[in-house]
């Protein structure tokens, strides 16, 4: 049976007809995993679909959704762009949504891919290890307790921990995680071969494959000189990562079909963030914002505090439309419990707002 293809924006809510709504029992699995990201709700007459802040590809059995961001795909390929996630990736502006090319979630693996290549073209990082094994001959430090047991059992082989010089290090196992989920995601046999290819390849140097990697494990990378020119090809697989997270992980869907769905509250945020540290020459941490709260300390994290000695200002990133809706009830209380919590007026919320001729969407300010 021939694929429908139903291409949706985002924040949209619309019914869909039986002819076109066409479930699988297995469908239900990976929906259930995305009810976060996007809601597909089987209805008696067919079904009704409410996307939110998420744009990309959701694969089922016999149909695909597609969602589009409300800014022009160039734009959003611009904002990751300038955000450093594509890496030397300059030229994609020329890919348009197509229904049916795999669009954001194409340009993002075809991007991580000329990266990887380009990376073991230059030479990826190796690092010393410490490796315990038995071996024949002695070798790097004998483990006594190990050792006594091997004896024991009448082996003669020696328990040794040595070091040895690996490329099998987190850094590039990482990439090797990112490049099998994009080998599972991508429709394109070119693209295909290329990601499968850069497997073998990294294969061969000895990285393991880690079944499963949380955004969290990104914390436990420390960037120095040498291994600063990861920066961006992890900023890649954090987006890959989060894009195709799922709730359940371990659920039992083992049919390999995963969903690709790109955060624009992170993109945005992102964006913005770096825009206004490009523009401004000390740009606060908020992290090291402290507030008491009832004798308990915490923090409070406005997206941008900008000032030298103090804070001057207070940004807030909002991935919503100004044209439309503006500010909710629940951003203005933020807002003003940044203002009142930092005793600062100049507070504001930073907003996609419609253009002139109402084809593309700009950068608008609201102050509270």
């Amino acid at each position: 049976m021939k694929e429908c293809i139903i291409i949706m924006n985002e924040h949209d809510e619309k019914e869909y007809s039986g002819d076109l709504f066409k479930l699988d029992p297995m469908d239900h699995v990976r929906i259930k995993n995305i009810d976060d990201k996007v809601s597909i709700i089987k209805t008696p007459k067919g079904g009704r679909i409410r996307t939110h802040n998420y744009i990309g590809i959701v694969p089922l059995y016999k149909l695909k959704l597609l969602i589009k961001p409300k800014f022009k795909i160039q734009n959003v390929v611009g904002m990751i762009n300038y955000c450093n996630q594509f890496g030397n990736i300059d030229d994609m502006t020329h890919f348009q949504f197509d229904a049916e090319k795999d669009n954001l979630d194409y340009m993002i693996i075809r991007a991580f891919s000329t990266e990887v290549a380009a990376l073991q073209q230059k030479g990826m990082i190796r690092s010393y290890i410490p490796i315990i094994e038995d071996l024949p001959s002695l070798r790097g430090r004998l483990q006594l307790r190990e050792q006594l047991i091997n004896t024991a059992k009448g082996n003669v082989r020696f328990v040794c921990e040595h070091d040895e010089f690996t490329y099998d290090v987190f850094e590039n196992r990482i990439i090797l995680h990112c490049l099998q989920k994009c080998k599972i995601l991508t429709t394109n046999p070119e693209l295909y071969d290329k990601l499968n290819s850069l497997v073998n390849i990294l294969s061969e140097h000895g990285i393991s494959h880690m079944p499963h990697i949380d955004l969290n494990d990104f914390d436990r990378i420390n960037y120095v000189p040498a291994t600063d020119h990861y920066r961006s090809i992890h900023g890649l697989c954090r987006l890959i990562i989060k894009g195709t997270h799922v709730k359940d992980f371990y659920s039992g869907s083992t049919d390999h079909i995963l969903s690709f769905l790109v955060d624009m509250n992170y993109i945005f945020e992102l964006f913005v963030a770096k825009l206004f540290a490009d523009h401004h020459d000390v740009v606060i941490n908020p992290s090291e914002i402290l507030v008491w709260n009832n004798d308990h300390k915490t923090t409070i994290e406005p997206d941008i505090l900008i000032g030298k000695h103090e804070i001057d200002y207070i940004i807030d990133a909002k991935y919503k439309d100004i044209s439309d809706k503006g500010l909710s009830r629940e951003d203005k209380f933020q807002l003003a419990f940044y203002a009142y919590r930092l005793k600062k007026n100049r507070v504001y919320a930073v907003l996609p707002k419609k253009s002139k001729d109402d084809t593309d969407y700009i950068i608008g300010f609201m102050q509270n």
